[in-house]
């Protein structure tokens, strides 16, 4: 116990020792870090909220891109870009600038319709290959000679020449007489349509686009993500043939529309849809980057496939060998649909039909009230367009009937 005492109390007279030798404080030494932030304390008492701010603009759609034109294009696909620039999708809408002829790779067009000059011209629909038709500068298709309707016989509609149906390039009628005629054309002329709107403000036009002409974003979709992304946001390719449905379609009900004794333009998906080869895809025989006026000006096959590559059998089997000379076409795409010439009595029209199947016991084409076509080809219009057009021999129909009827089935061999 005694030691004890003897150490605690040698402590504290220790301690007595140091304090008493100790100097005065010294200045105070920097800031040291801060330290680990503790836990967040209560949530406190929730205020009043201030007034809603005004909506913002709409933004970009579903997937932000936006149209950037055929010519943005080009900078990477400058040899798709110059194939197709000579094709007429690209030339389905010209817009006249400061009231000059637009120009076109294989055709030319002449003067306005009677009464107009370039300058009271906004836009032309055609004008490639077949024919044209125009937009006054308020938009509306000129139907008529300046502040007038009614005219009926009134050239409003210029045909190129051809020289197939020995007709000289001119003016025609088109809905001729009607007043203020609303150009819906633009809806399958032209790029990234909308049918809000009027281009240009002009009051005779339905809707809006970005470019006109079938280009490249029309059917590839905007390209303002590709571009900047090329490997990472890759472009729309539908091979279906409804996508050139879309357009290529004019009749909702499926029928295929025909006027005056011949089918309306513009109905390929509709006739393809009537015959076995709706199987197919519109791009398994044409190239969707050209076209067949400009694969024929450059003396290129106008398809991708060959008639043969499948019909073979019916190739290699034809009851008049002076046929086998002929494409198949000629007599299973007839040239039945008009664009603009036609001639009647020759069963004649300056385009291809796509019905394809022939039906040798079928003489008539059309229905009863002529507005729409069967779904495959009379023997009037697959034959009597050599054989009564003046190329061929002309025959009677029982003749024609008689000869198509299984005339790609090969004949038993005669025993003697």
């Amino acid at each position: 116990m005694k030691k004890i005492l003897l150490a605690a109390s040698a402590l504290i007279l220790l301690i007595i020792v140091l304090t008493a030798c100790a100097g005065p404080q010294g200045v105070q030494g920097p800031v040291g870090p801060a330290g680990v932030p503790g836990p967040e304390g209560p949530q406190g008492p929730v205020g009043n909220e201030g007034p809603v701010g005004p909506a913002g603009p709409p933004g970009p759609g579903a997937n932000g891109a936006e149209f950037v034109g055929s010519q943005v294009c080009a900078g990477c696909h400058k040899e798709i870009y110059d194939l197709h620039s000579k094709s007429g999708h690209a030339f389905a809408l010209s817009k006249v600038a400061d009231g000059q002829t637009p120009e076109f790779p294989f055709s030319q067009l002449s003067d306005p319709p009677q009464g107009y000059s370039w300058t009271d011209i906004s836009y032309v629909i055609g004008g490639y290959g077949w024919q044209a038709i125009f937009a006054n500068k308020d938009g509306y298709i000129i139907t008529d000679e300046p502040g007038k309707s009614g005219n009926v016989e009134y050239g409003n509609q210029y045909n190129l020449e051809n020289k197939d149906l020995k007709k000289q390039a001119g003016f025609v009628p088109f809905e001729a007489g009607q007043a203020d005629l609303k150009n819906t054309c633009v809806a399958c002329h032209t790029t990234g349509y909308s049918p809000s709107g009027s281009q240009d403000n002009l009051a005779g036009i339905v809707g809006t686009w970005k470019e006109a002409g079938v280009q490249c974003e029309s059917c590839h979709g905007p390209g303002s993500i590709h571009i900047k992304n090329p490997q990472g946001w890759r472009m729309t390719i539908d091979r279906s043939s409804q996508a050139c449905g879309n357009c290529h379609s004019t009749d909702g009900m499926g029928l295929v529309a025909a006027k005056n004794s011949f089918i309306n333009h513009a109905q390929q998906f509709a006739e393809i849809s009537k015959s076995k080869h709706l199987a197919l895809d519109c791009v398994d025989c044409h190239d969707p980057h050209s076209g067949v006026t400009q694969n024929q000006q450059a003396e290129n096959p106008v398809t991708l496939n060959d008639c043969r590559n499948c019909h073979y059998n019916e190739a290699n089997y034809q009851k008049v060998e002076l046929h086998k000379n002929f494409d198949c076409t000629q007599c299973h795409m007839a040239p039945m649909v008009i664009s603009a010439w036609g001639d009647p009595e020759k069963f004649t029209a300056d385009m291809p039909t796509h019905l394809f199947g022939i039906n040798p016991l079928q003489t008539g084409q059309f229905s009863e009230d002529g507005a729409s076509s069967l779904p495959t080809i009379s023997t009037n219009y697959a034959c009597k367009h050599c054989h009564g057009g003046g190329i061929a021999t002309p025959k009677d129909d029982a003749l024609l009937v008689q000869t198509a009827t299984g005339y790609h089935t090969p004949q038993p061999a005669k025993t003697k």
